[in-house]
């Protein structure tokens, strides 16, 4: 069936009535008047006449009364949901609201087209809440003093040896600290596909880890058992129950089997360190040491930064009334996800780790994802205010900083970022912290000791672990975790198989 053409031009509309359905929600019912209707569907079958195929007719001599009893169905279709697609948008420019997400279209909605009928339509749709920025000139900050000590330049010595080194093919019986490489697909317990994870990686936990570790970024107890053993070419499943802050509604709180397809097993191995050396073109260890403590000095300074950043949000969050729209909260969390992702990436978190931490911060609660939808609005508030823009020069800076981290090439990364849809969010971030950044320069900052610092924080995190225990929820601090949560990852049976020829990718 040809396909007619959009037009742009405004749909004159009968009425439309606009009521409030929720916290930052509107339920909108627009009528469409039949002769709007008619017309558009008198200009798609006159368009369709010109291209249709019937047999017993050359293309475009067809009959029209034969055209429209064939393609009647399918005309109204596509008529009735360019209309809807049309007027909805019109009444938002109309209204000046700002959209979050898709609109949903009541079930009470009938959805037949019928000429020189009236077509009525009614949906909800969630927009950015109503509220009042908060004072934030002279915010009260804390900024711990950092000192480079010998272990952390001990701890990135081996992380360099660690991430300038090679993994190599594994064939025979995987050893502890081995990296599992392949493809996984997350299913329900009726083998129904919820989500499929193009690229994963897991590993053997190492003698003094726990047993527990991430299988397609879900984290599960018991992986020794899982992976022990397990060559190229296999398929382990695990049953399990989703994580309630996973990024696929479908997976979260359900029971969920994962099947993990194994592509390659792989060993670290490490650079020595006269490798290490003749890397960076040095002579004598002394080199190595002075230039990681430059490199260290730098990334405390930029860790400060993130400390004040994160109080700035904190600030903010607690002073700033607003009622959350519910379905952008749970559509906040593939947001939340892949922005903490790149923060990693940009840390130079090796890749198992960043699979690690992603595997953590999706057994955060529901509330995570509250509060960090709620600072998404007012940082998108704040760069409106401070007339906040990100240039291509500074996405390249980051794409090109994230990449040296990665050891890996700018342009490769920035494909990744494309294919992954990451792009966008990458920008929203950089804006974002420029914002934080423009408040942090309004501050008042007072200085504090790194032990007075770890002492505040301790007891932030001894407090917010104690109301997860109490709500049954996780709070903000790393790591944390409620006993329902974990019960809620951990495996409950595995099994495994030779993958077939005939399997699905």
């Amino acid at each position: 069936m040809a396909t007619t053409t959009e037009t742009t031009e405004e749909i004159k509309l009968g009425s439309v009535n606009i009521e409030d359905a929720g916290a930052a929600c509107k339920k909108i019912t627009i009528e469409i008047p039949a002769s709007v209707i008619d017309e558009r569907m008198n200009t798609g079958f006159s368009e369709l006449v010109t291209a249709a195929r019937l047999p017993g007719f050359r293309p475009g001599k067809a009959p029209r009364k034969l055209v429209e009893r064939r393609f009647a169905k399918g005309m109204a279709e596509e008529t009735r949901n360019r209309l809807i697609s049309q007027a909805f948008q019109q009444v938002i420019r109309e209204r000046d609201f700002r959209v979050v997400g898709d609109p949903v279209i009541s079930k009470d909605t009938s959805l037949n087209l019928e000429p020189g009928k009236p077509f009525v339509f009614t949906c909800e749709v969630e927009v950015v809440p109503e509220f009042d920025l908060p004072k934030y000139d002279g915010i009260p900050l804390r900024r711990p003093t950092l000192e480079i000590t010998r272990e952390m330049v001990d701890k990135e010595i081996k992380i360099q040896l660690d991430r300038r080194g090679s993994v190599v093919a594994v064939d025979g019986e995987p050893e502890p600290g081995d990296y599992f490489f392949g493809s996984a697909k997350i299913n329900d317990r009726e083998g129904k596909v919820l989500g499929t994870v193009a690229e994963t990686v897991s590993r053997l936990p190492l003698a003094g880890d726990e047993d527990k570790g991430p299988v397609a970024g879900i984290q599960i107890e018991g992986v020794r058992a899982l992976l022990g053993g397990r060559k190229a070419g296999e398929v382990v499943t695990a049953e399990t129950t989703g994580p309630e802050n996973h990024e696929l509604e479908a997976v979260r709180g359900n029971p969920i089997t994962i099947e993990f397809s194994i592509a390659n097993v792989g060993r670290l191995i490490p650079l020595t360190m006269e490798q290490l050396l003749a890397h960076f073109g040095l002579e004598i260890e002394g080199q190595l040491r002075e230039q990681i403590e430059r490199a260290l000095g730098a990334q405390i300074a930029m860790e400060q930064q993130d400390i004040l950043r994160r109080q700035v949000a904190k600030y903010l969050i607690e002073n700033t009334e607003m009622e959350l729209p519910q379905r952008a909260s749970a559509a906040q969390t593939a947001r939340t996800i892949e922005s903490f992702r790149l923060r990693l990436l940009n840390q130079g978190m090796p890749a198992y780790l960043v699979e690690e931490r992603m595997a953590e911060i999706r057994d955060a609660g529901a509330e995570r994802a509250a509060k960090d939808l709620k600072i998404m609005f007012i940082m998108e508030r704040l760069c409106e205010t401070l007339k906040i823009e990100t240039s291509e020069d500074e996405v390249n800076g980051r794409i090109a900083q994230i990449a040296m981290r990665q050891n890996m090439r700018p342009e490769k990364l920035r494909q990744e970022l494309i294919r992954s849809g990451r792009g966008p969010m990458l920008i929203s971030q950089i804006r974002h912290e420029k914002a934080a950044d423009r408040l942090i320069d309004m501050a008042e900052i007072a200085e504090i000791s790194s032990e007075e610092w770890n002492k505040e924080m301790e007891a932030e995190r001894a407090a917010a672990m104690a109301e997860a225990g109490e709500t049954g929820q996780t709070g903000e601090s790393k790591g944390e975790k409620s006993e329902s949560s974990k019960k809620k990852t951990s495996k409950k049976k595995t099994s495994t198989k030779k993958k077939s020829k005939n399997d699905d990718d």
